[in-house]
């Protein structure tokens, strides 16, 4: 009895001091309520249970009043009826507040109106057809490294998320993939990388991504991140670097050479396309250099490599000209990037670990 009346003076307190942890309380007054109903009437009434209690206070808290059951006593109507009647209802309140809270929330976020509130994530810019939107989504949630990694998709091409993209926690925003506005809500300046894409519907699809990457490059005000762009000409590949992308993928080129290649000698699609995909068979990764390497000579890496990760097999390094390099007396003094083939992209810090 003691516990209830404590819990009776606090209870206010506790309502306007509730924030996302306040679904508990709902029970505790029905827990509360129900034994002190319990202890208080059943003195005088033998028969009442506890069950008959708690079906009062659920009753009594909801403002059905079947009237079947009720306070005989005193102490009963002042001491449980009353303060149950206006805590009861002020947390139900609050659960119906919290639950009508989260259906508008989902509601929101299903049409792409909430704000990305996530730090160090991967924002695509720019939207392709839905089953090409799958594949890429997909083979990020396959990378070992960055599978978990928050995705945040700013388009206008469709209203509501499409259910295709839901088993991803693809968190969609809609808007222009150009407007300031959509960077904001996508919280581009937190993002650990930038994909834009190439918007094939549209006639000039290069000038249309070159004008996201002007925006998103102005929008970051000199914040440097990864920033890979879709081109459909070869010849707008400098363009492209000079707007603000770190990486240029040029379809065109990459498709005239693979054609070339199997005409040449057979096979090769296969080979990539295993290599090139995150959910079987081998990777091809490249990796940041880090400066503990820088000392190192490529065979000195191999040999590492080896020791630590016996499935992993070297290729050769980029230098800081983006050319590939593959000899092993080269020193490491110049690599900006790894270039590996394995069952599964290695973690940063091992990389920091073999420098060691």
């Amino acid at each position: 009895m003691h516990f209830f009346l404590i819990f009776l003076k606090e209870s206010t307190n506790r309502l306007v001091k509730l924030g996302k942890d306040g679904l508990w309380f709902l029970p505790l007054v029905l827990l509360v309520s129900s034994t002190g109903f319990y202890l208080v009437e059943s003195q005088g009434r033998p028969e009442l249970t506890w069950l008959d209690s708690l079906w009062w206070s659920i009753v009594t808290m909801t403002t059905v009043g079947y009237g079947d059951d009720y306070p005989r006593t005193q102490l009963g109507r002042f001491l449980i009826g009353v303060p149950t009647m206006l805590v009861g209802i002020s947390a139900l309140a609050l659960l119906l507040d919290k639950v009508q809270s989260r259906l508008s929330e989902a509601s929101l976020k299903r049409k792409g109106r909430l704000k990305m509130k996530k730090n160090d994530h991967m924002l695509i810019l720019g939207c392709k057809e839905i089953g090409t939107m799958v594949d890429i989504v997909s083979e990020i949630r396959a990378d070992a490294v960055h599978g978990n990694t928050p995705i945040a998709l700013v388009t206008d091409r469709f209203e509501e998320l499409p259910e295709e993209l839901a088993p991803y926690k693809v968190h969609f925003i809609y808007g222009n993939p150009a407007s300031s506005a959509s960077l904001q809500t996508a919280n581009a300046q937190n993002a650990a990388r930038v994909l834009v894409l190439a918007d094939q519907q549209n006639v000039d699809a290069d000038g249309l991504t070159l004008i996201r990457l002007l925006n998103l490059k102005s929008y970051l005000d000199g914040r440097n991140l990864p920033v890979v762009a879709e081109c459909s000409r070869p010849e707008y590949r400098a363009t492209f670097q000079g707007a603000g992308a770190t990486e240029v993928i040029t379809l065109q080129a990459f498709s005239a050479g693979l054609l070339a290649q199997a005409i040449s000698s057979g096979g090769l699609s296969e080979v990539l396309s295993e290599l090139l995909s995150n959910k079987a068979g081998c990777e091809l990764c490249v990796d940041t250099c880090p400066q503990s390497l820088y000392s190192l000579r490529f065979e000195d890496l191999i040999e590492s490599v080896k020791q630590a990760h016996p499935d992993v097999r070297l290729i050769g390094f980029l230098n800081q000209s983006r050319e590939l390099k593959t000899r092993r007396e080269e020193s490491l003094n110049q690599a900006i990037s790894i270039l590996y083939v394995a069952e599964d992209r290695l973690n940063p810090s091992c990389w920091e670990k073999l420098g060691r």
